[in-house]
C-alpha cells in the first residue's frame, strides 16, 4: 500500500489550499526541503499541524512530551551516537 503524501493528507484535513501547496511544491523543486518545512518556514502552516499530518502518513501517534524528563540511568545506557542513529529517546 503505498504512502498518501503529506500535501494531500494536509489538503484532506483542510489545512492547506491547493494553490497554497502547488506554490510550496514549485518552491520545494528549487529548494530541496522538506515540504513541510517549506509549508512552515513561510507561514503557512504550524509546526503542529506538519507533524500530526506526519503521524497520520507514518502511522504514528503524536505524543506530547512537554512535561517529561530524561531519565540518567537511561541515557547512560545507550551512546549518543545510538539514539541519534534510530532516532529514539529514552524517557
Amino acid at each position: 500500500m503505498a504512502k498518501k503524501r503529506i500535501g494531500t493528507i494536509l489538503l484532506k484535513a483542510g489545512n492547506l489550499t491547493a494553490s497554497r501547496l502547488k506554490e510550496a511544491l514549485a518552491e520545494q523543486v528549487d529548494s530541496r526541503e522538506a515540504l513541510g518545512e517549506i509549508l512552515v518556514e513561510k507561514g503557512i502552516l504550524r509546526e503542529r499541524q506538519v507533524i500530526e499530518a506526519l503521524g497520520k502518513r507514518l502511522v504514528l501517534p503524536v505524543v506530547e512530551l512537554g512535561g517529561c524528563s530524561a531519565d540518567a540511568s537511561l541515557l547512560k545506557l545507550f551512546s549518543p551516537n545510538f539514539l541519534e542513529r534510530r532516532r529514539v529517546f529514552p524517557l
